[in-house]
């Protein structure tokens, strides 16, 4: 039975404790982190992993793996540490600081420059990076899953810069960003209970005044920051009525986002609402 409840806790491939594991142990720490140095998570990614497995083969990638997490074990014996394995090629560490534990980006760089000295895989040699998302000192009494949630959105902003970068989380950015992604969820509820309107303006031509064609943006008053992420959603469109008798013809417009910066900065009546 306790081999069974063994073999539950840990990653089968790694040997390495598993999310599960690695969540509970959360708790623990927490609990017992020093009050002045905390604690420090860290979730890892490899990177460009998959490249490895299309181009070389799965079995090269498990080995990868294994390496990669006896690296990890080896560079975090002096600490007060665990490392586990999570889902693919994704590994997490938490480390119980002291008064010795280097800084955030000496730990980083070390994981870096160990991981980039080539191992020889089935004749090949390999080197990998990593990129992290980093949650530093956390409160005693978050909760680890949301712990988790803030290394891994941590980690998403480093993936978006070049390789081998590591970001740090931030309370202040991850509140907006929540916000943000709560308003671009509910659009399509907005848009079909019809909080989401047209706001048509007139296209005349310079020289004579005469009308061209009507552009049309879409309008939400919900939050200061619609403008932005509609675009996103929706996109803004231009509809012009080529000659008479015509079709219109409606495009996509990438101006969407100043357009509704500057009806917020003059006033709804820039625009000519019209009813269906």
């Amino acid at each position: 039975q306790g081999e069974l409840r063994r073999q539950s806790l840990h990653d089968v491939l790694t040997g390495l404790p598993n999310r599960q594991f690695f969540t509970t142990h959360l708790e623990t720490v927490l609990r017992r982190a020093d009050p002045e140095f905390g604690v420090t998570i860290f979730h890892l990614d490899l990177d460009a992993f998959g490249l490895v497995c299309n181009s070389l083969g799965g079995r090269v990638g498990e080995h990868l793996l294994q390496h990669v997490a006896r690296r990890l074990r080896a560079l975090l014996s002096r600490e007060q540490a665990m490392v586990a394995r999570f889902d693919g090629d994704e590994f997490g560490i938490v480390v119980e600081n002291t008064a010795a534990t280097p800084d955030v980006a000496t730990m980083m760089a070390t994981i870096n420059d160990d991981l980039l000295e080539p191992t020889y895989v089935d004749g090949h040699g390999l080197a990998v990076s990593v990129s992290a998302g980093v949650v530093h000192q956390p409160a005693r009494d978050v909760d680890p899953v949301e712990l988790l949630r803030m290394a891994d959105l941590a980690l998403r902003q480093a993936k978006k810069d070049q390789r081998g970068q590591w970001e740090l989380f931030h309370t202040n950015q991850d509140t907006e960003r929540r916000r943000d992604h709560a308003l671009a969820v509910v659009m399509p509820g907005a848009w079909e209970q019809g909080d989401i309107g047209v706001a048509y303006r007139p296209v005349r031509v310079l020289a004579t005044g005469e009308l061209a064609g009507v552009e049309a943006v879409l309008h939400w008053d919900l939050s200061d920051r619609c403008a932005e992420l509609a675009d996103h959603a929706f996109g803004g469109v231009t509809c012009r009525h080529h000659e008479p008798g015509g079709p219109w013809r409606c495009e996509p417009r990438d101006e969407f986002v100043q357009r509704g910066r500057a009806h917020r900065a003059l006033g709804s009546q820039t625009f000519e609402r019209l009813g269906e």
